[in-house]
């Protein structure tokens, strides 16, 4: 339980860090009046996967650890699990939202995948 815990949180804070850092530089270049390259987007886009994906892998360390208990409506952690991988449902960050940003950074263009 306890190395499951450590786990999830660096899954978290990694995640939190890398898409602080890159709204971070959209959010500058925005305030100076700049238009964000592709390769900003992409960046953004492949942050907020990234996150939502940390997340749920976070929440199902936490699952795993708490064993059949977790399984119950009464847990908390059923609750968190279906939330979360509720939300790694959407578009935006769904099983093929990689191969926009991916396309972008290797200069080629976004392709008909959703894009930002």
């Amino acid at each position: 339980m306890q190395a499951q815990v450590a786990r999830a949180e660096a899954l978290v804070g990694a995640a939190r860090a890398y898409l602080l850092e890159r709204v971070g530089d959209a959010w500058r270049t925005v305030c100076a009046g700049e238009a964000l390259a592709p390769a900003q987007r992409a960046r953004v886009r492949l942050a907020i996967t990234h996150a939502v994906r940390s997340a749920a892998r976070a929440v199902d360390l936490a699952y795993e650890a708490a064993g059949g208990t977790a399984v119950y409506a009464a847990s908390p952690l059923e609750r968190c699990f279906r939330d979360v991988h509720t939300a790694t449902q959407h578009a935006l960050v769904g099983a093929d939202s990689d191969e926009a940003p991916g396309r972008v950074l290797l200069g080629l263009a976004p392709g008909p995948a959703p894009f930002l």
